[in-house]
């Protein structure tokens, strides 16, 4: 069960007019008739969670588009739209593109409704400033999910329509300043922890602001600010300087710290010697906003754990569906990650390694059932690096992610495993990142140096590997190193797209992907070209036929 259960309340009925998607037509409950109690309140937030949740967001769509868009996971059987992400020919047609465009709409429109009308009520101070506070939360995290997918977007700031003009896009500088000004204020507004997991906390609104500076930055200055649109960032040493503080101001809450063991924050993870515990391992002291699922709704459910975990004929799985195991990580990937943090003379890995990945270092799943290895039950899987003998099928020679699963779903597409939006390891290594941009190499070590150890000690013993970065390296050497533990620690998180852009380093790894994977194997393999527009998302065409104000990203179509 989880900490928060969301039930849905007719607050509004949000209907897309032939004009936009964003220029809504909205029929609101008034204060007459609401937004009168604390009730109310708790009813109107609640109601911008809820579209959170569903396959518009991460129960499906916002993770596979992101995956698909980065260079850490392929696909062995995409569907169309979906695959177009992989192969990185998605165009303005799209529909799951199209989905997640629109449901950060409704949930901008939806936040605006409690931002209008809660601020005024007559209830509790504490609860009308968190529900105002987590309402500017979400509004501006979702407007910075838009602004770095999208570049440049409408910028709707109230509920009604007929409030300036949606319908033109407003520029990167123009959004970020509202992303800031609403994260500022809900840092204000929120509280330190809140009794139910789930809602935002002021921890959340830090981590975000910390993460709105250090891209802004980073797109200036080193992705090349294509089509100058990062010109608004006069001093990224100022932008860099802020991401800092943010960060700083998260572990100078108190709240958060690094889970003990790696794969005690994840859910239903399988361990090294197979055994499965559930308790304990969902919103953990290190995550800071997290998506609450639940596998007994199928409406507040996600299926992203079937997409991960693999499907083994007769292996005694209760449904079958064509999308299972679909999913899984680029060999590239796993092989840098093995390179970098393992030790050829000890044989030893990094515990990460060992528990990111289904079969570990190894690439051995014996006996495996629904999420579980199993003694009685199940097909010996063998997947990359596929030691000591390879699968006969090309298909498995993969490695598979453990990160999400629920071996207790009901249902194909009933499944409980949460989504980490932000945790503690990405605000180290955030402050690590900005310090090292800063000069301040003594600092940017010890932060990204808390992980190292952590890794090193993760299951309760000590290991040789990942050894400290020391202060041998250069400013160069050391930011080059921050990044890649961004992809590995964060694999299947939804991160890399996002790092790969703002650090300019897409191009670099597709061409890196290319040579490494998909040369040596372009049967079986994946096909990532590279192309500029990909730095953005195509804009829904959807939204330009209804709407001529709104123009195309430039390359796509």
């Amino acid at each position: 069960m989880k900490s928060i259960k969301f039930v849905l309340f007719l607050l509004l009925a949000v209907m897309t007019s032939c004009e936009s998607i964003i220029q809504e037509t909205v029929y609101t409950k008034t204060e007459k008739n609401f937004f009168l109690n604390e009730s109310d309140a708790l009813s109107a937030i609640t109601a911008v969670y809820a579209q959170m949740y569903g396959y518009d967001s991460f129960g499906r769509y916002g993770w596979q588009v992101l995956e698909g868009a980065g260079v850490g996971m392929t696909n062995s059987k995409p569907q169309s739209d979906t695959g177009a992400f992989f192969w990185k020919e998605n165009t303005s047609t799209n529909q799951v593109s199209s989905h997640i465009w629109q449901n950060a709409y409704t949930i901008i429109a939806y936040a605006n409704n409690v931002i209008e009308n809660v601020p005024g009520m007559n209830i509790d101070p504490n609860v009308r400033n968190s529900v105002t506070g987590e309402a500017l939360y979400m509004r501006g995290m979702v407007y910075f999910t838009l602004v770095r997918m999208w570049g440049a977007v409408p910028l709707k700031l109230s509920s009604t329509k007929g409030f300036g003009d949606p319908g033109i896009r407003q520029s990167e500088s123009v959004v970020y300043a509202q992303i800031i000004k609403d994260l500022m204020l809900a840092g204000d507004l929120l509280p330190k922890t809140q009794a139910l997991k789930g809602r935002a906390t002021k921890g959340a609104a830090y981590g975000m602001l910390a993460k709105v500076y250090l891209t802004a930055a980073s797109m200036k200055k080193h992705s090349g600010n294509a089509y100058n649109r990062f010109d608004f960032v006069t001093n990224e040493q100022a932008y860099y300087d802020s991401a800092r503080v943010y960060c700083q101001k998260v572990t100078d809450l108190g709240v958060y710290s690094l889970v003990p063991d790696f794969m005690k924050q994840f859910p239903m993870q399988v361990a090294p010697n197979g055994t499965v515990k559930e308790e304990g391992f969902e919103n953990s002291v290190e995550s800071i906003f997290e998506i609450q699922y639940d596998r007994n709704d199928k409406y507040m459910s996600t299926d992203l754990p079937m997409q991960v975990i693999p499907y083994i004929k007769g292996g005694g799985y209760t449904y079958n569906d064509l999308s299972w195991g679909s999913y899984r990580i680029t060999k590239t990937l796993f092989n840098d990650f093995y390179a970098a943090h393992s030790d050829t003379t000890t044989k030893e890995v990094d515990y990460r390694i060992d528990v990111t990945f289904l079969g570990g270092a190894t690439g051995i799943l014996p006996t495996y059932k629904k999420g579980i290895l199993s003694t009685t039950v199940g097909d010996t899987l063998y997947v990359y690096p596929y030691s000591p003998r390879p699968a006969v099928n090309l298909a498995e020679r993969w490695p598979y992610l453990a990160k999400y699963q629920d071996f207790n779903a009901i249902a194909s597409n009933q499944h409980g495993a949460n989504f980490i939006i932000l945790r503690y390891a990405d605000v180290l290594l955030m402050q690590a990142e900005a310090e090292n941009e800063l000069g301040d190499k003594t600092n940017a070590l010890t932060h990204v140096n808390m992980l190292m150890a952590r890794a090193r000690k993760a299951d309760g013993k000590s290991r040789s590997v990942p050894k400290d970065f020391t202060a041998a390296l250069s400013q160069n050497d050391l930011r080059l190193a921050i990044w890649a533990e961004r992809r590995y620690e964060f694999v299947g998180e939804a991160h890399m797209w996002y790092d790969l852009v703002r650090t300019g380093q897409y191009q670099s790894y597709l061409e890196h992907y290319k040579v490494e994977e998909y040369d040596k194997n372009p049967v079986v393999e994946c096909e990532m070209k590279y192309y500029p527009r990909n730095i953005l998302f195509p804009i829904p065409l959807l939204e330009i036929n209804s709407n001529d104000k709104v123009t195309q990203n430039p390359g796509h179509v």
